[in-house]
């Protein structure tokens, strides 16, 4: 769709690494959304736009390992089939990042085999969520994930525009 291009932006972008947590308790939810399907990054940051929830696009790992190292998520959606590192590499590397140990992963793919669930969840993915995903089953995976990282803070989430 043409005019989906034009409406996709990074909503007001990943907030900048803070040391003290206090300093983004206020600010909005960010997502940060790698695939190598243009069209699936853009699904998914609309969707989670309805959500409440801000969204920076990476197009590969290496991208988004970059994005990583200059701006804090919230939450992470990877794909595990893209060029280069794949998305089970890269949640190990986001596993080993200090800053992001503690982020919620979803791995979000169409391949569905227990074996490729499997090295999802020993990659240290949250949850694996295959493709295409409905709407419900979408936001009650985010909704769980966010509630789980916030300690199940749903004023700190609604604080932070957030909407289940």
């Amino acid at each position: 769709h043409g005019r989906r291009a034009a409406q996709i932006e990074v909503m007001t972008g990943p907030q900048a690494i803070a040391d003290d947590s206090e300093a983004i308790s206020g600010s909005r939810l960010c997502a940060l959304v790698v695939d190598d399907s243009q069209a699936v990054r853009e699904q998914l940051c609309d969707a989670l736009r309805r959500m409440g929830i801000d969204s920076a696009p990476a197009q590969n790992a290496e991208e988004a390992l970059s994005m990583i190292e200059q701006c804090r998520f919230d939450i992470a959606f990877l794909d595990v089939v893209m060029p280069g590192s794949d998305g089970y590499e890269l949640c190990r590397d986001i596993r080993r990042n200090p800053h992001m140990r503690s982020m919620p992963v979803l791995m979000l793919t169409s391949r569905s085999s227990p074996f490729d669930r499997a090295r999802g969840m020993l990659a240290g993915c949250d949850q694996y969520l295959t493709k295409p995903v409905g709407w419900e089953a979408f936001s009650r995976s985010v909704d769980k994930a966010l509630s789980k990282s916030i300690r199940n803070d749903r004023r700190q989430l609604a604080a932070r525009g957030y909407r289940s």
